[in-house]
């Protein structure tokens, strides 16, 4: 924020001419002729000020003026600064101006010296400072009276709204927590227009996630201050019945408008709601992706509405576009199916708010007149919109949108860093059991895309773990962090690197299915449906359209009428990722000698690095085994 940066330097300024003025007057009292400064053959020069005879001596009068002009009051301004008063920076203009005038008499009345000129290039950049801080702090805080402006007709003001897609999915997501906590907490303290909303996907895939399953981010979004957020795909990867009592012990509504239950057509979770800030009517509305992201079988109780046809099935019946002065879209669908809403129904929402594709946007997507922002991932960023009103229509041509870093620029929250201390304390035991070392990293960026050593790694280890097991096909989605060089513990893989709970099933499937999934994959790739294959594997595809070219094992092409012993996590197995055939079946349901190992995939590559101890580098294949044309 400029205005905290320029307020330090007027803070720095201010401390430095007081501190300075205070040394000078003690310097005066001490030696009242002037000698210990080196102005004793000065006082000749004050004979032109009025009352000199009286008051000028010595130097005694000057020390005390020096005190109260220069040195206490810049000291009340400095402190006034710290405490981020308004007065503080008013005062630290004026006593710029002050000095400067205290300077300009000594020009007058005394010979020209450098001491004298650099102090009042000191007040004159501690003036400027100043108004930049009281500029930059009312643009920062703008209010709007409407009835100090009669010839306007209706109202004008600035909604400022912060938002985060903080998906608490990684561990640094913490670190990053507190950054927000603080930085909301201080922009609240200036401004009452501001509405706080997060955009899905904060329970799954950190250590903390799994030992307390999703209920610690109850704690960090109350503490945060959340409005209200959208659900996204994570939602039931502790079960629905998990999320169910995680909704009711928010303190913030939790919306979804395409969500209902099965049993009988009910929404499952709150639509929308409108909310009234500073004489403005909001509207917010949830919706969540119907990608094939979900573990079948934790959702059966649930139906999932195509996201267009909910929204314009929804604001049919309820136009909320047209009762409110700005409707808010809090989207979990990627920002591909955002751009695809704001096409299918322009002039509807004011503003879409992003999540689940990660996708970092630093200038709003402006798509037939509807700007789609979206901050990314793990909470790195805040998003900071402010839109402005006037008669009821949102100023979208003057939108303005940024990213803000939690990075070492914003102060930590104190309150929020022991409530993780806390956590921490009770998974530190249970997960820093060392069980393997690595020879060098494995890279986790491009995962998604490409073939990757990491990808060879987490397939091999569940391969080697079964007998007569033919291929292993691993969804990249599913593989979430790097592994670094030197040890590994067990947070590392149970909670970081493989954080879902996905049982090893083992099935007989004919060449034709291995095809047909590996097909789906090539037009996965980008998505984490994209699969990792075990050793033996080598695929191409055309690298433009992701067709297939061909599939072969241990070099022989896969056959058709071949059946193969395929390991599989349960999630794919169900269909999850969208490995269905034409009629929504799940293709590996069709195989023979099915086997449920009752093994999670992340316990089954734990044992198998247990054994290797030190994994030796001739085991990690970093050759790609899916390459495109």
């Amino acid at each position: 924020m400029r205005y905290n940066k320029v307020r330090k330097v007027l803070l720095f300024l201010s401390l430095f001419v007081g501190i300075s003025a205070i040394c000078g007057s003690i310097c005066m009292f001490i030696s009242p002729s002037g000698k210990l400064l080196q102005m004793d053959n000065l006082l000749s020069y004050f004979k032109v000020l009025p009352l000199s005879g009286l008051l000028f001596q010595n130097y005694i009068f000057a020390g005390i003026s020096l005190l109260i002009v220069n040195g206490l009051s810049n000291l009340i301004a400095s402190y006034l600064l710290i405490k981020n008063k308004k007065r503080g920076i008013i005062l630290g203009m004026i006593f710029g101006v002050t000095l400067m005038l205290w300077i300009t008499i000594q020009f007058i009345i005394l010979p020209f010296n450098m001491l004298s000129l650099s102090f009042f290039i000191i007040g004159l950049i501690q003036f400027i400072f100043g108004y930049m801080t009281y500029v930059f702090l009312m643009q920062e805080n703008f209010k709007f009276d409407i009835n100090e402006y009669k010839n306007i007709e209706k109202n004008n003001d600035i909604l400022v709204v912060y938002f985060s897609r903080m998906g608490y999915t990684r561990k640094i997501a913490y670190e990053y927590a507190n950054k927000t906590c603080a930085y909301i907490k201080e922009i609240k303290a200036t401004n009452d227009n501001v509405l706080i909303l997060h955009a899905g996907d904060t329970i799954t895939g950190s250590v903390y996630s799994t030992v307390f399953k999703g209920r610690d981010e109850v704690d960090i979004m109350n503490m945060i201050g959340v409005n209200a957020a959208t659900i996204g795909n994570h939602f039931v990867d502790y079960g629905l019945e998990n999320f169910t009592e995680i909704m009711k012990e928010r303190k913030f509504p939790t919306l979804s408008i395409n969500i209902k239950n099965r049993n009988d057509n009910s929404l499952y979770a709150t639509p929308y709601i409108t909310t009234n800030i500073n004489g403005l009517n909001i509207a917010i509305i949830g919706l969540t992706t119907t990608d094939a992201v979900y573990n079948p079988e934790y959702i059966k109780d649930l139906i999932f509405e195509e996201e267009i046809k909910a929204l314009k099935d929804f604001i049919k019946k309820t136009p909320l576009h047209k009762t409110n002065d700005i409707t808010i879209l809090l989207s979990h669908i990627g920002h591909e199916a955002d751009k695809k809403v704001a096409e299918a129904m322009p002039n509807t929402f004011d503003i879409i708010i992003g999540g689940h594709s990660h996708t970092e946007l630093k200038e709003a997507d402006i798509i037939k007149g509807t700007p789609i922002v979206q901050t990314g991932y793990y909470g790195m960023n805040l998003g900071h919109i402010d839109l402005s009103v006037s008669n009821g229509i949102v100023d979208k041509a003057n939108l303005i949108y940024k990213l803000i870093p939690m990075d070492e620029n914003i102060k930590q929250d104190s309150e929020m860093l022991k409530f993780i201390a806390e956590m921490k304390g009770t998974i530190d035991k249970e997960f820093k059991v060392k069980i393997g070392s690595l020879p060098f990293e494995l890279q986790h960026a491009g995962i998604r895309s490409n073939s990757m050593a990491l990808g060879n790694f987490a397939s091999d280890l569940v391969i080697d773990s079964y007998p007569n097991i033919d291929i292993v096909l691993m969804n990249s989605g599913s593989l979430r962090t790097p592994l670094k060089k030197g040890n590994i513990t067990l947070g590392n893989i149970q909670n970081e690197f493989f954080p879902f709970d996905n049982e090893v099933i083992i099935v007989s499937l004919s060449g034709a299915d291995v095809i047909e999934m590996l097909k789906i994959s090539g037009k996965k790739r980008g998505a984490g449906a994209f699969l990792q294959l075990s050793k033996g594997m080598e695929v191409k595809y055309n690298g433009e359209n992701g067709d297939l070219i061909y599939a072969k094992l241990n070099g022989e092409d896969i056959n058709p009428a071949k059946d193969y012993n395929i390991a599989l996590s349960s999630f794919v197995f169900l269909g999850g990722d969208g490995y269905t055939d034409s009629e929504g079946n799940a293709i590996a349901k069709k195989g023979k000698n099915i086997v449920m190992t009752g093994n999670d995939i992340r316990d089954a590559m734990i044992s198998k690095i247990k054994e290797l101890n030190n994994i030796p580098q001739s085991y990690i294949d970093e050759n790609p085994r899916v390459m495109f044309e």
